[in-house]
């Protein structure tokens, strides 16, 4: 046990020192950048946050939005992206013990045939570990998969996310995945056509964005948390009606995301 801990440890340092700094990040972005960001003397806690208008480019808060951060399941969004690039969502994938005991609960039954598109509703819409594990294994090779999430995030304009495995989930007591709110928005503003929003924002699940059901006109979400990266969210609102918003919190509690984010949402009125 030692010894994985200790591995896991050099793992998480080796990804945290080829990470760039706030001083050498790349910013250059196809965003059309406008405004200084303050967002009107609104105080975020989080570790960094970031409220954006998609259409104009114009950014309305920000803080410490080129820092690489833990993902959690933010990292969903991407792996999401690439499943519904590579995988029928009408194929029945077939629910394996290995995906089953995936940490957290699991709702899925060893066995049982689901749709891949409702997978992968769950997995963006529940943020379901599982549900993502089997559309990784109907894909086939996970190596493989790892390699194609991080082509898809640099092709999204993506420039400094880590990934050192599907779902988000820590490695032991060390953080998987890695990422800024700028490169998360950068994902966010090239992937708004895709189905991966709209089934995750379906009706019918548990859904772990609460806000949901608080503001209107939300898009798309994901929700993440771990003990490394505490609480996260990005949220996208089409307010007004074709003129989309992003909304991204990183490493905040597990209720404050919410809270904050609410305070980033009158930014948008």
């Amino acid at each position: 046990m030692k010894n994985k801990k200790f591995i896991l440890a050099i793992i998480a340092l080796a990804a945290v020192l080829i990470l760039p700094t706030n001083n050498s990040s790349p910013k250059p972005s196809p965003l059309n950048l406008r405004g200084g960001g303050d967002g009107g003397g609104v105080t975020i806690e989080a570790r960094s946050a970031l409220a954006l208008d998609l259409l104009t480019g114009e950014i309305l808060f920000e803080k410490n939005i080129y820092e690489p951060l833990p993902l959690a399941s933010l990292t969903k969004i991407v792996s999401s992206l690439v499943i519904a690039d590579h995988i029928n969502l009408n194929d029945n994938v077939e629910i394996t013990k290995s995906a089953v005991e995936t940490p957290e609960p699991s709702v899925l039954k060893v066995g049982e045939y689901i749709r891949a598109e409702d997978l992968l509703a769950m997995a963006m819409g529940e943020s379901s570990n599982d549900a993502m594990m089997a559309l990784v294994e109907h894909f086939g090779d996970q190596k493989w998969f790892l390699q194609l999430i991080r082509q898809k995030a640099l092709g999204l304009g993506a420039k400094t996310m880590i990934f050192l495995n599907p779902t988000g989930l820590d490695l032991g007591e060390v953080a998987s995945n890695f990422g800024s709110a700028w490169d998360l928005a950068q994902v966010a503003k090239n992937s708004l056509d895709s189905i991966i929003w709209q089934v995750g924002n379906k009706d019918g699940l548990k859904h772990t964005n609460i806000l949901r059901w608080e503001i209107s006109k939300i898009i798309g979400a994901k929700t993440g948390f771990t003990d490394s990266a505490e609480g996260n969210l990005l949220i996208i609102i089409e307010h007004p009606l074709g003129k989309p918003k992003l909304i991204i919190i990183l490493g905040s509690t597990i209720d404050g995301r919410f809270e904050e984010a609410k305070k980033l949402v009158k930014l948008l009125e």
